[in-house]
C-alpha cells in the first residue's frame, strides 16, 4: 500500500506555525491536487481551535493517499480528530522534541479513481496559536511551504469582538467583516505569500523591575555609571521609582538614558528602578533621531570593509534583502544560547553560519547594512515570550535578546526588525512591522557594547536575576512635571548686559519632548538663550541662560521677567540701578569741569610767561 506523507511543522512566535509539505519519493509531484484550508478559531480565552480541510484530487487512477501526516511544533495540541463526511477517522498522536505528529489513517475508506477527490479534516485545540498578554491578543499562523504547488491554498481567523479591532495584520488580507460576535479576516493563496500575523489592540504594557549593582574597586572616588531603559520611537516610559537618585542623569548620541553615582573607593551601590514600558505598533515618541551617517561605520563585531561582507553588500542593496538573506543564511543554535555563547560578529557568522544566536543574526544584519551605505544599530534588551524555544532569548546574563534597526531614509526614521524570530518562527515577518513584545534596554551604535543593558550589572558573588518583566493593562499616564527657576541679582547693574541663569526641572519620572521656551520682559532682552528643548529626561535638571540690559538713566528701575517652558511659567521682578546715582553724576561732571578748567588756566599763565 502506497502512502503520501504531509507534514505540518509548527514553529512560533508564542504561538505561530510553519508547514512543510513533503512528498516520499514513491510518488511524482503530479500524482495528486492538492487543496489545503485552514481556520483558526479563537475563544474567549485566547484558545485556538485550528482545523485543517484538506482535500487530494488524483491524478492517476490507481494511486491514492492512505495516510496523511501533520506535525504540530508544539505539545500544547488538545482534543485531537480526524473525520470526514462519513465519519470519524483513526488518529494517532506521536509527541516529540517540542512537537506533536498526527497522523490520519485513510486506507479503511479508500478514494480510488483518477480525478477522484478524497476530502478530510483534522482538528485540534491549540494554546501556542494565539494569545492575550496585559493589553493585545495575537496571532500568528506561518504559510504552509511548498504552497505554490496546491491547486487552492486559504486561510481564515476567527476572532471575538471582546479583544477589540485588528491594529496589524499581515499580509494583506482577502477580506475583513465583522459580525455581532467576531471579527473575521480570511486570505486567498494569492495573499499568503508569508505567514500571518494578526494583532488585536495597538499597545502593550510592561511593569519592570531592574536592579543594578555598582561597585568601586578603584583607591579613589569614582563616578559609576548605568542605563536605563530609554524612550524609543516605539516605547515610552514612566519610572515609577529610582533609588537612590543618581548624581545626574543624561542622555547620549544614541538615545541611552544614563544615570550616574558617585561610589566612594571600595563602596557598592545598589540600585532598583521600577517602571511601566508602553510599547506601540507605530512611532508615536518624538524621540530625537540623531544624526544618521554617523551609523556608517566599522568596528570589531561589525567588520563592513572585510572583502566578503563588501561583497555582499554589493549585491544586497535594500534593507529587506539584507534581511531576507541573514533569516535564510544563519541557523539558530539553541544549545549554544542556552550555555551563554560569546558574541561572534559579523564575520564569524558568515563562515559558521549553523551555530548563530540572535547577536550573529544582528551583528551580520548591521555589518551588511552599513557595508551597503544603509545606517544601522543594534538594540538590546527584552522581548516578552511564553515560548522561548520558538522567541529565543540569548543575551544568557538575565535572558536578554538583541536585534537590529535600519535608518530609512524615505521616512526620516530608524525601523526595528528582527530576523532571528524570523528565522526561529518559521517566517513570520517581523521586517514590516516589529510586535509588541520588544523592550529595548540599550542602543548600540557608536559602540557594539556600551552601555551594558539592564540584566549586566551584576557583582562576582552576585548572581541572582536583577530583570523581572510583567505584562499590565495600565499604561503611561503621567506627563512631565515642569518647573522653572531663575536666579536673578538682587539689584541688576544698569546700562550693561546681565546674565541670567534658569533652571528647567523635571520632577516626574517621564520624558518630555519639543518643549518652546519662551522669554518676556520688560528690559531689552539682548540674547534670549535656546527657543527649545529637544527632550528632558525624568529628573533631570537643565541649565539655561538669557542676556537682559535695563534702559538707560539716571533713576532705579523695575520691571518684570516671564520665563515659559511648554506650558509652565513664572513672572520675576527684576530691580536695576544706574552705575552711579544721580547727585554723583552730576558732583563728578562738575569736578570734571572744574579739573579741566583749571588746567587750562594754569597751562595759559605758563606759556604767557615762559621761564629763561
Amino acid at each position: 500500500m502506497m502512502k503520501l506523507f504531509f507534514y505540518f511543522l509548527i514553529i512560533v512566535l508564542h504561538f505561530s506555525f510553519l508547514v512543510f509539505h513533503f512528498v516520499t519519493p514513491v510518488f511524482a509531484a503530479g500524482e495528486f491536487e492538492t487543496s489545503f484550508h485552514s481556520t483558526y478559531e479563537i475563544d474567549e480565552r485566547a484558545n485556538a481551535t485550528v482545523t485543517h480541510r484538506i482535500e487530494l484530487t488524483n491524478l492517476s487512477p490507481n494511486i491514492y493517499a492512505s495516510e496523511y501526516s501533520v506535525t504540530v511544533g508544539s505539545t500544547n495540541v488538545r482534543s485531537t480528530q480526524a473525520f470526514d463526511d462519513a465519519g470519524q477517522l483513526e488518529l494517532a498522536a506521536k509527541p516529540g522534541n517540542n512537537t506533536t505528529e498526527l497522523t490520519v489513517f485513510l486506507d479503511k475508506r479508500p478514494v480510488v479513481g483518477s480525478g477522484k477527490t478524497r476530502r478530510f479534516f483534522i482538528q485540534y485545540q491549540s494554546w501556542d496559536a494565539a494569545t492575550s498578554v496585559g493589553r493585545i491578543l495575537e496571532v500568528n499562523a506561518p504559510k504552509t511551504a511548498n504552497s505554490n504547488e496546491f491547486r487552492d491554498y486559504s486561510m481564515r481567523i476567527t476572532v471575538p469582538k471582546k479583544f477589540g479591532s485588528p491594529s496589524r495584520i499581515i499580509p494583506e488580507y482577502t477580506s475583513l467583516r465583522e459580525t455581532n460576535e467576531n471579527t473575521i479576516v480570511s486570505f486567498n493563496k494569492d495573499k499568503l505569500k508569508s505567514g500571518v500575523t494578526a494583532v488585536f489592540g495597538t499597545q502593550q504594557s510592561f511593569l519592570l523591575k531592574l536592579t543594578y549593582y555598582l561597585e568601586n574597586k578603584s583607591s579613589v572616588k569614582t563616578e559609576k555609571t548605568l542605563a536605563l531603559v530609554p524612550d524609543t520611537s516605539r516605547q515610552k516610559v514612566e519610572y515609577r521609582s529610582l533609588t537612590p537618585r543618581p548624581k545626574k542623569i543624561e542622555t547620549d548620541s544614541d538615545g541611552n538614558w544614563l544615570a550616574s553615582y558617585e561610589l566612594e573607593s571600595g563602596e557598592e551601590l545598589t540600585a532598583i528602578a521600577e517602571l511601566v514600558v508602553e510599547v506601540n505598533l507605530d512611532q508615536t515618541v518624538p524621540v530625537p533621531t540623531g544624526n544618521s551617517q554617523d551609523y556608517l561605520g566599522e568596528s570589531v563585531y561589525w567588520q563592513t570593509q572585510d572583502p566578503a561582507i563588501k561583497e555582499l553588500a554589493d549585491k544586497l542593496k535594500t534593507p529587506k534583502e539584507i534581511y531576507d538573506f541573514v533569516v535564510e543564511t544563519l541557523s539558530y543554535d539553541y544549545s549554544r544560547a542556552e550555555n551563554g555563547g560569546v558574541r561572534r560578529g559579523a564575520i564569524e557568522a558568515l563562515n559558521n553560519p549553523v551555530e548563530s544566536i540572535c547577536t550573529e543574526f544582528t551583528d551580520l544584519f548591521i555589518a551588511l547594512a552599513r557595508a551597503a551605505g544603509i545606517p544601522a544599530r543594534e538594540h538590546d534588551g527584552f522581548a516578552y515570550t511564553t515560548n522561548p524555544k520558538l522567541r529565543p532569548l540569548s543575551l544568557k546574563k538575565d535572558i536578554l535578546h538583541a536585534w537590529p534597526e535600519y535608518w530609512d531614509k524615505e521616512t526620516g526614521q530608524w525601523v526595528e526588525i528582527d530576523p532571528t524570530w524570523a528565522k526561529t518562527t518559521g517566517g513570520i515577518d517581523y521586517f514590516s512591522k516589529l510586535d509588541l513584545a520588544h523592550i529595548t534596554f540599550a542602543i548600540h551604535g557608536k559602540s557594539p557594547v556600551a552601555p551594558a543593558p539592564a540584566g549586566f550589572y551584576k557583582t562576582k558573588d552576585n548572581q541572582i536575576k536583577t530583570v523581572e518583566v510583567t505584562p499590565t493593562e495600565s499604561g503611561t499616564d503621567e506627563s512631565p512635571k515642569i518647573e522653572v527657576l531663575a536666579y536673578i541679582p538682587k539689584i541688576l547693574s544698569g546700562w550693561k548686559k546681565n546674565r541670567v541663569r534658569f533652571e528647567v526641572v523635571n520632577k516626574s519620572g517621564t520624558a518630555g519632548y519639543q518643549l518652546p521656551i519662551f522669554v518676556d520682559s520688560t528690559y531689552t532682552i539682548t540674547n534670549p538663550g535656546t527657543n527649545n528643548i529637544p527632550v528632558i529626561l525624568p529628573w533631570q535638571t537643565l541649565v539655561e541662560t538669557i542676556e537682559l540690559k535695563s534702559p538707560e538713566g539716571w533713576e532705579k528701575t523695575s520691571g518684570s521677567l516671564n520665563i515659559a517652558v511648554g506650558a509652565v511659567g513664572k513672572t520675576y521682578d527684576i530691580n536695576s540701578d544706574p552705575p552711579i546715582s544721580k547727585s554723583a553724576a552730576v558732583a563728578g561732571t562738575i569736578a570734571i569741569f572744574v579739573t579741566c578748567f583749571t588746567t587750562e588756566i594754569i597751562m595759559f599763565f605758563t606759556l604767557a610767561n615762559p621761564r629763561v
